[in-house]
């Protein structure tokens, strides 16, 4: 199944928001905080044109070696509840793919928002020192 949660991803540069779902992707590594996001996405958040301080970057994934496009400190991220109130709000780098059709959070960003998976199969998660069990979020998919 995996773990899903609901965020709003904000481009620090255009202000475009989008209100959605991520996976929480404990083997894809970051040194900070990081979101993959598809085109898609990046276009609909204001990431066309590029900033001037992105670059191209290859990654090493479960698929092979692929480029992508990194841009540092790029979009706030926050963590959202049922009701889509606040849980927790960090500063993310972007990777933009070809290749991904949802948007992931490294293990850094997951890391960051103070998440504890409890079970992948089941999607369920918690936030690290709350005994509230969540649910993982429905997929959106790009």
């Amino acid at each position: 199944m995996g773990v899903r949660v609901k965020i709003r991803l904000r481009n620090k540069k255009s202000g475009k928001v989008i209100k959605t779902s991520a996976l929480l992707n404990s083997g894809y590594e970051s040194k900070a905080p990081e979101v993959t996001l598809p085109r898609k996405v990046a276009d609909i958040l204001g990431f066309s044109p590029l900033p001037e301080n992105a670059k191209i970057i290859t990654v090493r994934t479960s698929g092979g070696l692929v480029s992508e496009i990194f841009v540092p400190n790029a979009a706030e991220l926050e963590l959202l509840d049922e009701n889509d109130n606040v849980l927790r709000k960090i500063t993310v780098d972007v990777s933009i793919s070809d290749l991904e059709n949802e948007i992931l959070i490294s293990d850094s960003g997951i890391d960051a928002l103070n998440i504890e998976v409890i079970s992948f199969s089941k999607g369920l998660w918690r936030l690290r020192g709350e005994t509230k069990i969540r649910h993982s979020a429905s997929p959106e998919t790009w």
